[in-house]
């Protein structure tokens, strides 16, 4: 386990390898956003009794919370990647990810990750549906503008076949 914590944490970049700016750029683009962690951080540390408080985090604190997720994160990636291995497949999937925490000891984890992500899809398909059914609304709008226009157009070509002037209307003969 700890090798694969050794190989999750990415090496320092060698100077003559890469320019300083891309490993810079690199290094930035792994980076969590911090306003992101710090909100997380202030909900889970927030409690009932405390929301009269503000809680203020250190920066450091935050830093060093960051780097720690960053970290925690490629090594279940790490560990995830060798069941996708195993399974000689080349896309990671959800079960890849509960069989390394599983693994990392971690077990604890996976109930409410399956749950969540039940919850995750159940939303994204409602979601879907929506905004699919908003699709079929529209379309049927603009089909029925279509539909007033080729009227409209049509009336115009009559008009324009009798000369410049409105068709005539004739009522059959009894």
């Amino acid at each position: 386990d700890y090798r694969r914590l050794q190989m999750a944490t990415p090496e320092p970049a060698k100077p003559e390898a890469e320019p300083k700016e891309e490993v810079a750029k690199e290094e930035k683009d792994a980076e969590l956003p911090k306003a992101t962690v710090k909100r997380l951080l202030k909900s889970k540390l927030i409690t009932a009794d405390d929301k009269k408080q503000q809680m203020q985090i250190k920066e450091d604190a935050l830093v060093a919370l960051t780097e720690s997720a960053r970290v925690f994160i490629n090594y279940i990636t790490s560990t995830a990647t060798d069941y996708t291995k195993e399974g000689k497949r080349q896309t990671m999937s959800a079960e890849d990810v509960f069989k390394a925490l599983d693994d990392m000891d971690f077990g604890d984890f996976v109930e409410p990750l399956r749950e969540f992500l039940k919850e995750h899809k159940q939303a994204a398909a409602e979601k879907s549906a929506k905004k699919k059914a908003a699709g079929a609304s529209t379309a049927k709008k603009r089909k029925a503008g279509d539909d007033a226009a080729a009227t409209d157009t049509a009336a115009a070509d009559d008009k324009q076949a009798a000369g410049g002037q409105a068709p005539m209307e004739v009522e059959a003969a009894a």
